[in-house]
């Protein structure tokens, strides 16, 4: 009979979705943007950063399927002319804005709305809107030892152990 250590890096179940290195996080509850970065602040990390199409798949999947509207993401700016920020202080190239935008309607768009149409525009910081946070990936580690005759390195024996570990975890 062998036996097998197997040491297993796992990510927490979530309902949310997640990208490699954090999950984003849907609040339903209208804010300014400002509010809504303090909000991410004390619960999460802050509000999301998409920087790149993936991002803006899984922010809106993190989206109550029930919600229509748009919702705020981490991108600002100080003033007009000045450059377009991430909240957290993440640096990207990518923004997708959506055709004409940013267009700083009556000089008071400074802070991003993600639309649902998968693009960006700038509005004015006051308006009030639900937002998407994220937060860091949690990951678990589960010690298993398995003590079994059958090959360990069979996919099909590995599926079984997964399968029976995450129901252990549920």
């Amino acid at each position: 009979m062998e036996t097998v250590l197997l040491l297993l890096l796992l990510t927490a179940l979530t309902p949310t979705v997640s990208s490699q290195s954090y999950t984003f996080y849907f609040v339903a509850e209208n804010m300014s943007w400002s509010n809504a970065q303090t909000y991410c602040r004390q619960h999460y990390i802050d509000l999301a950063s998409v920087l790149d199409y993936a991002d803006v798949e899984e922010a809106l999947g993190s989206i109550d399927p029930d919600y229509y509207a748009n919702v705020w993401i981490g991108l600002y700016r100080h003033g007009p002319t000045d450059p377009w920020l991430w909240s957290d202080s993440g640096t990207s190239t990518f923004i997708p804005w959506g055709p004409g935008q940013p267009n700083n309607y009556a000089n008071s768009q400074y802070c991003v709305e993600l639309e649902r149409n998968w693009v960006l525009n700038d509005l004015n910081c006051n308006t009030k809107l639900s937002f998407v946070c994220y937060k860091e990936r949690s990951k678990q580690t589960a010690k298993l030892t398995v003590k079994s005759s059958q090959n360990l390195t069979d996919p099909a024996v590995k599926t079984q152990i997964l399968q029976k570990l995450y129901s252990k975890m549920d």
